[in-house]
C-alpha cells in the first residue's frame, strides 16, 4: 500500500515588500499551525519516508518543522522545484515517478496547485486546502505508476482551525 500525504505550506508574511514570492518566510502563527498539523500526523501513526518540498522558503520551513516532530532527516527533505513552478500535471506525474521503495511520501507546496493534485485522489473535492492544511490518501498499490486505478481512501483532511479544539 502507499500513502500520499499532500500538505500546503504554512501562514507566511506579506508584511516585506522587497521579497520575492518565493522567499517569504513563515509567520509566527504559520509556524503553531504546522507543529499542530505534524502533531496530529504523528497521533495517526503516520510516519512519511521521504519529504518533497518546494524550494520556497515558506514551504522548506514548513517541511522542516514537520520533519523534526516526525523524526525525518531534515538533510533528505527533497527540494523539487516543480512543486512551486509546476502545474498540477507536473506535480501528478513526480507522485507516479515516486520511487516504490518509498510506502509514505509527503509533498508540501503551494495553492492552486496542491488543492487541484489532491482533488485527483478524492471523491469530495476541496474548494481549497487551507494553510498547513493536510490531505491523506492510501492506495491499494504497490506501485505509485499505478495508483491512478488502484483502490483509494481517504484517510483523513484535516486543517489547524479544525485541530484548535482537540
Amino acid at each position: 500500500m502507499k500513502t500520499l500525504l499532500l500538505m500546503r505550506h504554512g501562514k507566511s508574511s506579506w508584511q516585506q515588500p522587497g521579497l520575492r514570492d518565493h522567499e517569504r518566510p513563515l509567520i509566527a502563527k504559520g509556524q503553531e499551525r504546522t507543529e499542530r498539523v505534524a502533531d496530529y500526523i504523528q497521533q495517526k501513526g503516520l510516519k512519511p519516508e521521504l519529504i518533497i518540498s518546494s524550494h520556497a522558503t515558506r514551504s522548506f520551513n514548513t517541511a522542516v518543522i514537520v520533519s523534526e516532530i516526525l523524526d525525518y532527516p531534515r538533510h533528505e527533505i527533497l527540494v523539487e522545484s516543480n512543486v512551486y513552478h509546476g502545474a498540477t500535471e507536473d506535480l501528478y506525474n513526480l507522485v507516479l515517478s515516486l520511487p516504490n521503495v518509498k510506502e509514505s511520501v509527503l509533498i508540501i507546496g503551494h495553492n492552486p496547485v496542491i488543492t487541484q493534485l489532491a482533488n485527483e485522489f478524492i471523491e469530495q473535492k476541496l474548494d481549497y486546502l487551507p494553510t498547513s492544511g493536510l490531505v491523506a490518501v492510501r492506495f491499494e498499490s504497490t506501485a505509485w505508476e499505478h495508483i491512478p486505478m488502484a483502490q483509494k481512501t481517504l484517510l483523513f483532511t484535516v486543517s489547524p482551525k479544525s485541530l484548535k479544539d482537540q
